[in-house]
């Protein structure tokens, strides 16, 4: 795929590079570099578990899509992301538990509880001013292409048909790819007016100034040449059906098939019942059911199966979990770790490591063995502070399981 510099997948993972992967996890612990990938996490993790009694199936997906992947949205969808947003602000700003105590914030800072406070009341304002998503993100394109912004759009046909099919993700049509690279939006999923800036794609960045000081603006910092539809647009092994080819082109586009894997997540979590996937061709205007809702309602969750929940700790603690953050690891260790591509370069971090895999440790032990016989000769017995048989040597394997499932997240 073309690029002319690491800027392109941008310095904020808003989306992942591979299918989701569904794990069935009681416990959930949560760690990013950004308090706005926490903010998303909650605005996302609540569109999943929303009631079917207030949205029907079709929309709840429809928003969430719009959501997670658009830099430009409908102004339904607008107006969906404010009231779930009121919604946020009155959680995180309550000590009260709203939601059933799936959420814990109390490992937050308190400056990162004001940020996402902020975040959320950023959201539902009706302003837009700050934050023009449409140019933020021509103007991300245009630093990425340089002089080769003019080959609009050939250099995007290139990557999808020579770098993108090639690895396997030939669900992704060149349409809906090229568009997506010009201008943001991934999942056009009805024909109306996609207007509206997405505030949740807003972050904050250092910038350098002529002064060589640095300020912060705000801008569209995430990725701009992989896409979000490989989250959940390339899987069909739900629906092979939607995999199937005519004449070497697949028949259903990566945002048909995002769409139906996401209604089929929210059916069976709301309901608790199997997804029934029926071919859209195949629907007769006799078959189709209204389904009952209160969209005036407050938000309400729906009732989970299992007993599960959300812990989200300090931002960017994971390199000091084993140290800083163990005791919370002491009773019930991590089974699953996965770590996503915004994370992966924290795994050579000296202090994840065990004390003996550390590359200065058997220089250290040299040296505090010396200067103990250098005082022992002197009188004094320094025999404990040198018993580094004794030591607790720390590392990510004290606070994982023996058979703890480790997942690396890489660029398709």
């Amino acid at each position: 795929m073309y690029s002319s510099s690491k800027e392109s997948v941008g310095t904020i993972a808003w989306w992942g590079f591979t299918p989701a992967i569904d794990l069935l996890k009681m416990r959930n612990e949560a760690n990013e570099s950004n308090a706005e990938n926490y903010a998303r996490q909650l605005l996302l993790l609540h569109m999943m578990l929303q009631s079917n009694k207030q949205l029907s199936l079709q929309d709840r997906s429809e928003y969430f899509l719009e959501i997670f992947g658009n830099s430009m949205i409908r102004e339904k969808s607008s107006e969906y992301l404010k009231k779930l947003s009121d919604h946020l602000l009155k959680e995180i700003t309550s000590d009260s538990k709203i939601d059933q105590n799936v959420f814990d914030y109390s490992s937050l800072k308190f400056i990162e509880k004001d940020i996402l406070e902020n975040l959320f009341k950023f959201w539902r304002s009706n302003s837009i001013k700050g934050f023009d998503a449409s140019q933020f993100w021509d103007l991300r394109v245009r630093q990425d292409l340089g002089i080769r912004y003019d080959s609009i759009p050939n250099v995007f046909d290139w990557d999808v048909s020579i770098t993108l099919h090639q690895r396997g993700a030939d669900q992704i049509n060149n349409k809906e790819y090229c568009d997506w690279r010009r201008n943001g939006v991934a999942f056009e999923l009805r024909e109306a007016s996609y207007a509206v800036s997405n505030k949740s794609l807003a972050s904050m960045r250092k910038l350098p100034t002529k002064d060589m000081d640095k300020v912060v603006r705000w801008g569209y910092w995430g990725d701009i040449v992989c896409s979000p539809m490989f989250a959940y647009g390339i899987d069909t092994s739900h629906f092979p059906e939607m995999g199937k080819t005519a004449n070497d082109k697949k028949m259903y586009s990566s945002a048909a098939v995002s769409l139906e894997n996401v209604k089929k997540y929210l059916h069976e979590i709301s309901t608790k019942k199997e997804y029934k996937y029926t071919k859209p061709d195949a629907c007769r205007i006799d078959e189709v059911v209204e389904e009952e809702t209160c969209p005036d309602e407050a938000y309400s969750m729906t009732s989970l199966p299992i007993d599960v929940s959300f812990r989200f700790l300090p931002v960017n603690c994971f390199p000091d979990l084993p140290r800083r953050h163990r005791s919370k690891f002491v009773n019930e260790k991590i089974s699953v770790l996965y770590i996503g591509c915004a994370q992966v370069h924290h795994l050579a971090d000296e202090r994840l490591m065990s004390r003996k895999e550390t590359p200065d440790y058997q220089q250290s032990k040299a040296y505090k063995l010396d200067t103990a016989n250098l005082f022992k000769d002197l009188g004094e017995d320094f025999q404990e502070s040198v018993s580094f048989e004794n030591e607790k040597h720390l590392g990510l394997c004290d606070i994982t399981t023996d058979d703890c499932l480790l997942i690396v997240e890489n660029i398709l």
